[in-house]
């Protein structure tokens, strides 16, 4: 398939789109200036009131995964001309109303990090017993989706023991330190399982960690032995 505009939306098919700016503040829509004619001198002064203070970008996207949705657009800039980013072509932006922050940075600088965990994956989540992380998948790249907070600074994934060749934090682009060890608590059994160790604990709670495991073959990660189950 050519990816040509059309073509992309057609495959994309669900997607969310966000009207957001200075006319969400009396619960109007993005032509509220034009159909209510309020002079621009005095729509501009919405401006000194914005103050989203209760957004939260992680949990749109969160919502927009969880029933399926592929892609967001969001009215960063609408007919009125109030831009939702930080911009040195005009003083008519979000930094200069009481939020001060860049919502838009605050909307795509974790998925831009970790977007490739999302595109063009599988999941796989029944490649282990710990009901307390997803799993997706592309060829021979495990993608592990923790969420936050962390109950301890290490995660298992039962049955899985192959180490990978990299463990990498997609978060920070930290090396995570990887183990397939005998534990006390698979002793019986005398299976060894991928342990990934010294996670950050001092990441901001509303960003999950996700970490790339890349192995030579990720086929063999099959076990002659079942899943243990296992929670924590």
């Amino acid at each position: 398939m050519n990816n040509t505009p059309n073509e992309w939306f057609a495959k994309r098919q669900l997607g969310l789109f966000i009207h957001f700016g200075l006319y969400s503040i009396e619960a109007w829509h993005e032509q509220d200036q034009m159909r209510r004619r309020i002079p621009r001198k005095e729509y501009k002064k919405l401006a000194k009131t914005f103050n989203p203070s209760n957004f939260n970008a992680d949990e749109i996207l969160d919502f927009a995964e969880q029933v399926g949705m592929t892609y967001i657009c969001i009215t960063t800039k609408h007919h009125d001309g109030f831009c939702l980013w930080d911009t040195k072509e005009t003083n008519y932006n979000i930094m200069n109303t009481p939020y001060r922050k860049d919502l838009i940075k605050e909307l795509g600088t974790w998925y831009n990090k970790v977007k490739e965990s999302f595109i063009d994956t599988t999941f796989a989540s029944d490649l282990t017993s710990n009901n307390d992380v997803i799993l997706t998948k592309t060829e021979n790249t495990l993608y592990v989706h923790i969420p936050q907070p962390l109950k301890a600074d290490a995660i298992l994934l039962p049955p899985i023991s192959q180490l990978p060749e990299s463990a990498t934090l997609l978060n920070t682009e930290e090396t995570i330190q990887t183990s397939n060890d005998v534990l006390p608590m698979f002793w019986q059994e005398n299976q060894h399982i991928l342990r990934l160790r010294n996670l950050p604990t001092n990441l901001p709670s509303n960003c999950p960690l996700i970490i790339k495991l890349e192995f030579a073959d990720l086929s063999s990660l099959t076990t002659s032995k079942p899943a243990i189950e296992f929670e924590g």
